[in-house]
C-alpha cells in the first residue's frame, strides 16, 4: 500500500512546482496525480499522511476529493489548494475537515509550513488514538476535568476532544462565545495541550489604536517614541515558542487588522522604531464575544484576516444551556471562597440553593455564578444559610428563588417550613402583585382568576 505525501493537481506546470519545492525539503516520499480520477480510483490502495488538492479540477473537485478522503482516510491531513476567487469554497472545505488552504501562486516558504504543519497534525491524531481510551473525561462519565474546567455536559466534552485534536497544530484557533463563559481557561487548555514550551501570554486588544496595538505586542527600539529611552520586549516576543492569546479580537482598529494579518501570513513581526522584520514562532489564540460574520458583513472586519483566524474554531456554550453543570461549579468555587480566608469546605449546597441557582438564565454565565458563590461564602461565614436568608441573599444579586415554579414559568419561594396551601395562596397572589407592579386587572390575569375573584381575596385577607 503506497502510503506518504499526495498531491492531485491537473496542471503539470503546477505539480511541477511541487516536485521542486519536495526536493528543497529533502522530501522523496510523494505520489503525484495530474488526473484526479486515478487518485480516486485507487483510493482503497493508498494510506495518505497529508494530501495536497487543488479546488478546481475536471472530473472531481478538490472538495469533492476531500469528502472521499475523510471518509476512507479521517486521519489524513488535507490542504485545499485555491484561486484569490475561491477561499470562501476552501474556507467551508476547511469546515468538513481540510487543515488549512493555500492560495495560488504557491512560494515555497508557505508550502514548508503548511507540510510541517500537517506532519504535526497527522501525528497528533496517532498519538489522540493511543490516548483516547485513558483521557480523564471518558474515564468519569459524570463529571470531567478538563485542564481545570469542570463538567457534566455532553457538549462540553465534544469541546474537549475538538481541543485535543487541534492543540498541535501551528494554525490559529479562534474560540467564540458570551462574556463570561470563561474563553481564557479554554485558550489555556489549547495552549497546555499543544505541549508548546513557551509561554502563554494574554492580551486584550479592545480599543488599541496602531500605536498602542504595536507597541503592546510587537515592542519598541530605543528612541522609537518620545519616552523610549530603553528598548522593550513585546507580547509576541514573550510568547515565543508558546501560545499568544488575544482577547476581544474583534473590537481590534482596522490598522492593527492589518499587522496581525501580515504576523498570521509571513510570520514576521517589526518593532516599533525599527526597519527590520524579526521571525515569530508563536501560536495565535483569539477569542471574541462578538459576531465576526456580521463584522465582516459590515465592514468593520477584514474578511481575509476573518479567514486565517477561523482556521480552528470552538464555540463554548453558555451555562444555561448546561444546567447540569451548576450544582459542579457552584460548589466549586464556594469551596475555593472558603479555602481562601481558611474555612473547612463543605460537602454540597442545600437543595433549594441549587433549585434556584438552576433558574437563573446567568446572563454573566460561569463568571456571574463564581461571584454568587464567592459573595455567599463570606456573607454566611461558610454556615448553611436558611432557605429565608437565601432568597434574600439572591435577590440582592437580581437572581428570584426558585424553590416552586408555576405552568407560566415564573417563579416564587415560601419561607420556613413546608407551607399549607393557605398560606401558599397568600404568597402567590402577594407574588402576582409585586409581577404586575400593584395592577389588579394583570395579576389576576397571572392567577387565572378574574379580576373580581381577586378583590374578594384581597378583601378576605
Amino acid at each position: 500500500m503506497i502510503s506518504g505525501v499526495f498531491i492531485i493537481d491537473d496542471e503539470k506546470m503546477i505539480t511541477d512546482s511541487y516536485a521542486i519545492f519536495m526536493k528543497r525539503s529533502g522530501i522523496t516520499d510523494y505520489t503525484i496525480y495530474n488526473d484526479p480520477r486515478e487518485f480516486a480510483g485507487n483510493i482503497d490502495n493508498i494510506n495518505p499522511m497529508i494530501v495536497f488538492v487543488d479546488l478546481q479540477m475536471p472530473y472531481h473537485t478538490g472538495e469533492e476529493l476531500l469528502e472521499l478522503i475523510k471518509k476512507k482516510h479521517p486521519a489524513a491531513s488535507v490542504i485545499i489548494v485555491t484561486g484569490n476567487n475561491d477561499v470562501s469554497t476552501a474556507v467551508r472545505c476547511i469546515h468538513k475537515g481540510a487543515l488549512n488552504f493555500l492560495v495560488k501562486p504557491l512560494d515555497s516558504e508557505r508550502f514548508a509550513a503548511a507540510y510541517h504543519a500537517a506532519v504535526n497534525a497527522n501525528q497528533m491524531h496517532m498519538e489522540i488514538n493511543a490516548l483516547r481510551s485513558a483521557m480523564r473525561f471518558e474515564e468519569n462519565p459524570d463529571v470531567a476535568d478538563f485542564h481545570g474546567i469542570i463538567t457534566s455536559d455532553g457538549k462540553m466534552k465534544e469541546v474537549f476532544r475538538y481541543i485535543e485534536s487541534v492543540s498541535k497544530s501551528s494554525f490559529p484557533v479562534l474560540i467564540t462565545g458570551e462574556t463570561g463563559v470563561g474563553k481564557e481557561l479554554f485558550a489555556r487548555a489549547v495552549h497546555e495541550c499543544s505541549l508548546r514550551k513557551g509561554l502563554f501570554a494574554p492580551v486584550n486588544v479592545a480599543g488599541l489604536d496602531d500605536t498602542m496595538f504595536s507597541d503592546t505586542l510587537f515592542g519598541h527600539v530605543k528612541g522609537a517614541f518620545t519616552g523610549a529611552d530603553k528598548p522593550r520586549q513585546g507580547f509576541v516576543a514573550a510568547a515565543e515558542g508558546g501560545t499568544l492569546f488575544l482577547d476581544e479580537i474583534g473590537d481590534m482598529a482596522e490598522s492593527a487588522q492589518v499587522k496581525l494579518l501580515r504576523l498570521l501570513q509571513e510570520k514576521v513581526y517589526s518593532p516599533l522604531g525599527s526597519d527590520k522584520y524579526i521571525t515569530a514562532n508563536v501560536r495565535i489564540v483569539a477569542a471574541t464575544n462578538a459576531g465576526l460574520e456580521e463584522r465582516v458583513q459590515a465592514g468593520k472586519f477584514r474578511q481575509d484576516l476573518f479567514y486565517r483566524l477561523t482556521t480552528h474554531r470552538i464555540e463554548i456554550p453558555p451555562l444555561r444551556d448546561r444546567a447540569g453543570d451548576i450544582e459542579h461549579l457552584a460548589l466549586m468555587f464556594y469551596n475555593k471562597a472558603l479555602k481562601e480566608v481558611g474555612m473547612e469546605r463543605a460537602d454540597h449546597l442545600p437543595a433549594y440553593i441549587i433549585r434556584t441557582l438552576k433558574n437563573c438564565d446567568f446572563q454573566g454565565n460561569v463568571r456571574q455564578l463564581q461571584a454568587v458563590m464567592s459573595d455567599m461564602a463570606m456573607v454566611f461565614s461558610g454556615r448553611k444559610p436558611s432557605e429565608c436568608d437565601a432568597a434574600a441573599f439572591f435577590s440582592r444579586h437580581g437572581i428570584r428563588s426558585a424553590s416552586a415554579q408555576g405552568s407560566s414559568g415564573h417563579t416564587f419561594s415560601y419561607f420556613g417550613d413546608f407551607p399549607t396551601l393557605k398560606e401558599i395562596e397568600h404568597y402567590t397572589v402577594e407574588y402576582a402583585l409585586k409581577e404586575s407592579d400593584g395592577n389588579i386587572s394583570s395579576a389576576a390575569k397571572l392567577l387565572g382568576i378574574t379580576r373580581q375573584a381577586l378583590h374578594k381575596r384581597l378583601k378576605a385577607d
